[in-house]
């Protein structure tokens, strides 16, 4: 007798990048905040991640229904991806440099996601090994 384990296989590898997108998410917020410059920690405090897997979906554990509002959003994520930002509406000109900050910094977002490169496969590649 041949057992088809093929559904199983792949809900565990759709749960598994799931969860690789959400630790990568939260990485690249760690390090946006980490490059973000500050006068009064609005911007900082206002930077998050989106990721698609698991919104609006029951709860794995409890099988409840989620509640929307403990999700990230930005717009609307597609599957499998990652999104960072903030919905500050200045933050735009400091990420280009637009506006001028004491600090000299700029790019914070864009740094957190190309600096880091090979820190997010890593996470990936563990989470799939795992």
């Amino acid at each position: 007798m041949i057992i088809d384990n093929s559904g199983r296989i792949l809900s565990e590898f759709d749960r598994k990048i799931a969860l690789a997108c959400e630790l990568i998410g939260v990485e690249a917020e760690r390090y946006a905040k980490e490059d973000c410059p500050v006068d009064t920690g609005r911007l900082r405090n206002s930077i998050t991640y989106a990721v698609k897997e698991g919104q609006g979906l029951a709860n794995q554990e409890s099988g409840e229904q989620a509640d929307p509002d403990e999700y990230r959003k930005l717009a609307e994520p597609e599957e499998k991806t990652v999104y960072i930002g903030t919905n500050v509406k200045y933050a735009s000109k400091i990420e280009l440099k637009d506006m001028a900050h004491k600090s000299g910094k700029a790019h914070f977002l864009r740094d957190a996601v190309t600096k880091h490169k090979d820190k997010y496969k890593e996470i990936a590649k563990k989470t799939l090994e795992n």
